[in-house]
């Protein structure tokens, strides 16, 4: 029945539903807890309950994450969407708590230094030095050499990877030195372009795999272990016979 006011306003009567659509969009709204225009869309066929109930649980279980501050919250929105897989936004969110922690710019040659360690520095070029770290500074260092003599001051682009020099005969087993053909100059990596930064993406992939990973530096080195810890500048391999740190600006291949 179309009212006068209809008839004036130009208002389109609203149409019933068959009988049969109408009961069946009501149970489901009561079944399912469906709001009354999704119901009818599904009791019509224009929508799949089981897809419609796949996303209402998405998007409860990404308000959990929200609420437990395990989601960055401008991804929430794009992976109730649909534009943004829910695996995909908890990687990315990991990683950025990963680079925000306040350890990721922490320097193991520091705690070297503080500790008075003795340590073991594969240097480019090829050469293994030891001694104790005196100071630690943010490009350089300074090695009270083990065999006596002045100290040195060392830039932190030569170095390759370091070990506690302590562990030094048990370590140096388990590395795998380039051939002299690999060697290359010993400043050369101080040139922006000459160093290979392995992405925080790939190594936390890698740590998160809990695999033995396989390092070769540009000389050809190899050293295998497993991820301890990732910062900025340094990677902290476990192998069995004790920790090696790796220089991220000094890697060639992982694998």
């Amino acid at each position: 029945m179309t009212y006068p006011e209809d008839r004036k306003s130009g208002a389109k009567p609203r149409r019933r539903l068959p009988q049969a659509i109408d009961a069946k969009a009501r149970d489901l709204e009561v079944k399912w807890s469906l709001p009354r225009n999704v119901a009818v869309q599904i009791a019509q066929g224009k929508l799949e309950l089981e897809g419609v109930l796949q996303k209402i649980q998405l998007r409860e279980k990404v308000d959990r994450l929200l609420e437990k501050g395990e989601l960055f919250p401008p991804l929430g929105p794009q992976v109730v969407a649909g534009s943004w897989s829910l695996e995909r936004a908890l990687f990315h969110t990991r990683l950025r708590a990963s680079k925000g922690a306040p350890d990721y710019m922490r320097s193991f040659l520091d705690e070297f230094a503080r500790e008075e360690r003795p340590v073991a520095l594969a240097m480019v070029g090829g050469k293994l030095l030891q001694g104790t770290v005196v100071e630690s500074r943010q490009f350089d260092l300074v090695l009270r050499p083990r065999e006596g003599g002045d100290n040195l001051t060392i830039v932190k682009h030569d170095i390759k990877f370091f070990f506690d020099g302590t562990r030094r005969k048990h370590l140096l087993k388990s590395i795998k030195w380039g051939v002299a053909e690999e060697l290359v100059n010993a400043d050369c990596l101080r040139r922006i372009g000459a160093r290979n930064d392995v992405k925080a993406r790939i190594l936390l992939e890698l740590q998160e795999s809990g695999r033995a990973i396989e390092w070769q530096t540009i000389e050809g080195d190899n050293v295998r272990g497993r991820i301890g810890w990732f910062g900025r500048y340094e990677v902290m391999l476990q192998l069995p016979k004790g920790d090696v740190f790796v220089m991220r600006h000094a890697v060639a291949t992982v694998n």
